[in-house]
């Protein structure tokens, strides 16, 4: 799903409905920002182009109403809300270690030979 990352609230209504406000940066470095809101998982209603400091007051401003901090999510043009792919660690990239070596099997040994029979009398 393509999409932008935003930084995603959500307040819930006593009967279990909710809605959702999030914002996301317009581009890198841009210094402006896009919200969205609407119900929850469809945030269709956009407003781009807003400053960091409008963004801060907004953000404030819901959080004071009730809005809780959902975290980041993908959102799309059509406003459907996705969880961000995981992104694996630095462990789960790497493959796993190899086995142990094995260690070597010591043949058998043949005592009687070493002892060179009982034909002389000796024996242990």
């Amino acid at each position: 799903m393509n999409g932008k990352t935003y930084e995603l609230f959500r307040f819930t209504h006593p009967d279990g409905s909710a809605k959702e406000w999030g914002y996301a940066e317009m581009g890198t470095g841009s210094g402006l920002f896009e919200v969205r809101w609407g119900k929850a998982g469809q945030l269709v209603q956009s407003q781009p182009g807003l400053t960091r400091a409008i963004i801060h007051q907004r953000r404030t401003e819901k959080m004071n109403k009730g809005y809780q901090p959902v975290g980041r999510r993908l959102i799309n043009t059509e406003g459907e809300v996705r969880h961000l792919p995981r992104i694996q660690s630095a462990s789960e990239h790497q493959p796993a270690p190899p086995p142990p070596p094995k260690k070597p099997q010591k043949s058998a040994i043949d005592i009687a030979a070493l002892l060179g029979g009982d034909e002389d009398g000796f024996y242990f």
